[in-house]
């Protein structure tokens, strides 16, 4: 049995939450490659860069020609910290 190949990438949107606006936070994130069954696409939220949680987004799909789709994902509002929250979309290869 070979040996299996794992990558990891991950993009960082940092978003203040000071402002206080009441909507979810929208991450429109890259195309999904629908056909590409080895890839998974996880978001994630964190309130300190060092502590990351997975998160269950409302996706929209906004484009999607059979092939690609690209989605925006609507992440409800976590206990941010000090007014902080970051998301990052992370996409894993098996």
């Amino acid at each position: 049995m070979g040996a299996q190949l794992r990558s990891e990438r991950s993009f960082k949107v940092r978003i203040d939450l000071r402002a206080r606006l009441i909507p979810p936070i929208s991450l429109t994130h890259l195309q999904q490659v629908l056909g590409a069954t080895d890839l998974t696409y996880v978001i994630e939220e964190s309130t300190n860069l060092v502590q990351w949680s997975p998160v269950s987004p409302v996706n929209q799909i906004l484009t999607d020609n059979g092939f690609v789709q690209t989605i925006k994902a609507q992440v409800p509002r976590s206990d941010a910290v000090g007014g902080l929250l970051l998301l990052r979309l992370k996409v894993t290869h098996f």
